[in-house]
């Protein structure tokens, strides 16, 4: 059966929020709730995009899908689909990420990037370009039109995903292993034609500041049993979306303790395995980005001691090991007995300069490379 494929390795991307003015609302959020969940038209705009072109994964069969192709097959020799299709290097199913430059909808505007990671591969003046005409394409296609349609539907299938969120308290239950007053804004795209798997949106503030106080995470539809008349139904496994969301909100709550103490942080860099195929697999390129994704995933897994198993734990820490996470199985035993087990420290803040300690004598003890 079709599941979301490597959630572990999409768990890599930060908010940081700290002492900045409040961001505007994304489409489908309200002012005062913590999670939305609901077809965010930026990413439903490019993925349509991208299926036209040839560039996208199989979808999995449903009416909506059906009604997709009836509504914008006609529109395949469009210039953004044609200039899409000119894109000679891979096109990865993610790059949809960037519907998030599209705002302020129904009347549409385009917020560019000064610099995001799309620009190294495929070039600069390609993307804005490619981004341009997606533009002119929701206008031609009266994108709108079809979307506004199908919002009935939108809100039924994130309503009910939402409702396992909260039956789950994975949110409450991350806000009080940190005892912190700091909580997050949360928006899981739900994407009807993403039958591939499910991805977060790191850096979504250089991507589109408007949203820089969201954590984005995108997930697809998925069912083997799926006609052409099946409705979509969005069901991440409960711990699945548990451990998402103490991952990412793992992020953003430490992002000002990787800020406030960076430069101890850099002199711990002789630490980083930036070699093993762990970090070249999730793309990480420098020390900071690996601490953080071992401090993280360590939480993560002293939450699921806490509130799961202890043989689920043990399953983790082997798991981060062999992805190449390699201060896991230390970090989260220190974690677990002075702020869970023993209580010695009363935040998480306060527990922090222990990790750092920690990391310093692993460091001394590393041998030194051969010159």
């Amino acid at each position: 059966m079709k599941h979301i494929a490597c959630i572990v390795a999409l768990w890599a991307f930060f908010i940081n929020c700290n002492a900045q003015p409040t961001s505007k609302l994304p489409y489908g959020a309200k002012s005062n709730e913590e999670l939305t969940i609901y077809v965010y038209p930026g990413t439903e705009l490019m993925a349509i995009v991208q299926i036209l072109a040839g560039k996208y994964s199989d979808q999995t069969p449903s009416l909506y899908n059906e009604e997709m192709k009836t509504w914008f097959l006609p529109f395949k020799e469009h210039a953004a689909v044609k200039y899409l299709e000119s894109f000679s290097k891979k096109l990865y199913t993610d790059f949809i990420e960037l519907g998030w430059c599209f705002d302020n909808f129904p009347e549409v505007t385009l917020s560019v990037p000064e610099k995001i990671h799309w620009y190294g591969y495929y070039g600069k003046d390609s993307v804005i370009q490619y981004l341009n005409l997606v533009k002119q394409f929701y206008a031609d296609t009266k994108f709108w039109e079809f979307y506004h349609n199908h919002e009935k539907a939108y809100a039924a299938w994130g309503e009910a995903m939402k409702k396992k969120v909260a039956e789950k308290g994975a949110l409450q239950k991350l806000y009080n292993f940190y005892n912190s007053a700091q909580k997050g804004k949360w928006y899981i795209g739900i994407e009807p034609l993403n039958g591939w798997g499910a991805h977060a949106i790191p850096y979504i503030k250089d991507i589109n500041s408007n949203y820089r106080d969201y954590t984005v995470y995108e997930t697809g539809y998925f069912n083997d049993n799926a006609t052409t008349k099946s409705e979509p139904v969005f069901s991440l496994n409960d711990n699945d979306v548990q451990e998402l969301l103490w991952h990412e909100g793992s992020h953003h709550m430490i992002r000002h303790l990787m800020d406030t103490y960076k430069n101890e942080i850099l002199k711990l860099s002789s630490l980083f395995n930036k070699e093993d195929d762990g970090m070249k697999r999730n793309n990480i390129s420098t020390w900071e980005y690996c601490l953080e994704e071992n401090i993280v995933r360590s939480v993560v897994a002293c939450l699921i001691k806490e509130h799961l198993t202890e043989r689920r734990y043990e399953k983790e820490i082997d798991i981060q090991d062999y992805m190449d996470f390699l201060y896991v199985k230390k970090i989260a035993p220190l974690i677990y007995s002075m702020f869970i087990q023993s209580k010695k420290y009363k935040s998480f803040d306060a527990l922090f300069p222990e990790i750092l300690r920690l990391l310093k004598t692993m460091a001394a003890l590393k041998p030194e490379k051969s010159k």
